[in-house]
């Protein structure tokens, strides 16, 4: 009988080199029986002539189907993907993590959380100087471009946050502002003498 066939000559039978493992195909390779032979092809995820193969990198290749905000990783014979931080997902679908939903993120109290894409930023609330992850009160009272506070009759209160005006002493608050209070006095004459003394207050 040829090579690849077993009998006793008269009679021929196909050897299934796949089922009695005497093929040369690789590790990494599929053996298919053919009458009188076999043929070698490489596993999925592999290369080579079926004889020898050798890995596939999916990801350098770009012929993963992992998601743009995902990282592939190559394995043998294969590839994985996982969704990058500040994405979650199976990898081959990754969608945004609102960050600022979860008690994770690192804004400072006086802050405000804002969602990006694959991150977030911190933004100190009005009051407050930093960068947001910390913050620190604004001392509007130092300069009188940062207050409202007339100098002149009120006196300006640092507050967490922001300023109070308070009116000094010999004025009043009227609404927004602070007026001066004013007493005068003035006397009612009776022919030649003060009879009496009236003491009337306005504000102006």
């Amino acid at each position: 009988c040829k090579t690849g066939f077993t009998g006793n000559g008269m009679h021929c039978h196909d050897v299934d080199e796949c089922a009695n493992n005497t093929h040369n195909c690789d590790l990494n390779a599929a053996c298919i029986n053919t009458i009188g032979s076999h043929n070698c092809k490489c596993k999925k995820g592999f290369a080579g002539n079926g004889r020898s193969c050798h890995d596939i990198n999916e990801c350098e290749l770009g012929t993963n189907n992992c998601h743009v905000n995902a990282h592939c990783n190559n394995t043998i014979g294969s590839f994985k993907c996982r969704c990058k931080t500040g994405f979650t997902g199976n990898g081959m679908h990754c969608h945004d993590v609102d960050e600022c939903l979860k008690p994770t993120h690192k804004c400072h109290v006086h802050s405000l959380c804002l969602n990006t894409v694959g991150s977030y930023t911190c933004k100190c609330h009005a009051g407050y100087q930093g960068d947001g992850y910390v913050c620190r009160d604004v001392d509007e009272c130092k300069t009188q471009e940062m207050n409202d506070c007339d100098k002149t009759t009120s006196y300006c209160s640092n507050t967490p946050g922001s300023f109070t005006c308070s009116c000094k002493k010999g004025f009043l608050r009227d609404e927004k502002s602070c007026k001066g209070k004013f007493c005068f006095a003035f006397a009612l004459y009776n022919q030649l003498y003060v009879s009496r003394f009236e003491h009337l207050c306005d504000f102006r």
